[in-house]
């Protein structure tokens, strides 16, 4: 029953009518809510929800259960695949099968406009959809976007950043989202989880609010090689990514380079300095006030009819708006890796470490 579904032979829609009765559990992200883990859990336990009753769509060669090619497809984004997953492959199997649920997770689904939303529900049909959508609070969910786009060659400055996805981010809009997504579904079928009250049980909270909550009465659900599982950066990385990306782009530098000998180079020193799985400090006083100037007013709307943690209510800062002395180590590590003259793989240039990243 496991869906891998690439491209087959077929037309443009949907090739059979899914039976009344089913249903649909649409999880639409947050961006940033723990969902790449999440779909490698529900991978490792695929067989099980199965036997649960659960249509799992996989994309071919991953060990993900996620949906975003079906997302893309709607979207008509530049990342959709023509050959991956498409919903005219989807929908028949899922009718053709003995299964009573389709689960569609994605976090590229939490970028759609309100006539993307429309055809979800049209290509869904007369299925029963719960909406699941993962929340988080905009300064943590700010920073931690930042931090996923700096480990590509980004050079984007965290304030413009800031600005930009304040201005722009419908994911930000918190109750116009909520409400975009109530139209098309109906508000009643739209469930509001919060990324700080269950980020340490996800996967549990997913299966019961999924109805899959007989998979824990079995044991614990398998999880994923923790090796596969990225650590969050701290700001330290995050400011050498930038700088070294800045100072590639200034050279000419590469880009295959960049990626086989720069990026690498980064991930070890930071592994070796401890600048891993920490909590980011990147936002100021006036970028704090900033982000609360914009994302309060959505908050208090949306608290009207989903009651917020009170947490969502406060937007501390978490960094002083001085410059830090670590700038001038982040831009001598930078020129350094770039140029050369320093190697992370062992006890190479002792003297230049030593001056830059101090002893111990």
């Amino acid at each position: 029953m496991t869906a891998d579904m690439t491209a087959a032979s077929g037309g443009t829609g949907p090739a059979g009518q899914v039976q009344a009765g089913r249903r649909a559990i649409l999880h639409i992200g947050l961006h940033k809510t723990g969902t790449t883990y999440l779909q490698r859990c529900l991978f490792e336990n695929i067989k099980a929800l199965e036997d649960l009753g659960f249509f799992c769509p996989s994309p071919s060669g991953s060990r993900v259960v996620a949906a975003h090619n079906l997302a893309r497809e709607v979207r008509k984004t530049r990342q959709f695949e023509p050959n991956g997953m498409l919903w005219h492959h989807v929908l028949p199997a899922f009718a053709a099968s003995n299964a009573e649920t389709l689960l569609l997770t994605s976090e590229c689904f939490d970028l759609s406009l309100p006539r993307h939303m429309a055809r979800f529900r049209e290509l869904l049909g007369s299925m029963e959809v719960t909406v699941l959508l993962c929340l988080r609070h905009p300064i943590d969910l700010i920073q931690s976007m930042y931090s996923q786009i700096t480990k590509s060659e980004r050079d984007d400055d965290f304030a413009a950043f800031v600005e930009h996805r304040v201005t722009k981010d419908n994911r930000l809009r918190f109750d116009r989202l909520h409400r975009q997504w109530s139209k098309a579904f109906g508000a009643e079928n739209v469930r509001v989880l919060f990324y700080e009250e269950i980020r340490d049980n996800l996967l549990e909270v997913f299966l019961r609010e999924m109805g899959a909550e007989a998979l824990l009465a079995k044991g614990a659900p398998r999880l994923p090689d923790a090796r596969v599982i990225n650590a969050s950066a701290d700001e330290r990385l995050i400011a050498l990514r930038v700088a070294c990306a800045a100072r590639a782009k200034a050279t000419g530098m590469d880009p295959a380079r960049y990626r086989d000998e720069i990026e690498p180079a980064l991930l070890r020193l930071a592994t070796r300095r401890g600048w891993t799985d920490s909590k980011l400090k990147l936002v100021t006083p006036a970028l704090a006030a900033r982000i609360e100037d914009a994302c309060r007013p959505e908050i208090e709307a949306l608290n009207d009819r989903v009651p917020l943690p009170a947490s969502y209510f406060t937007f501390p800062a978490n960094r002083d708006a001085a410059t830090s002395p670590e700038d001038a180590l982040i831009d001598g590590l930078a020129d350094a890796l770039l140029s050369g003259d320093l190697t992370v793989a062992g006890a190479a240039r002792p003297s230049l470490l030593s001056r830059l990243l101090g002893r111990g």
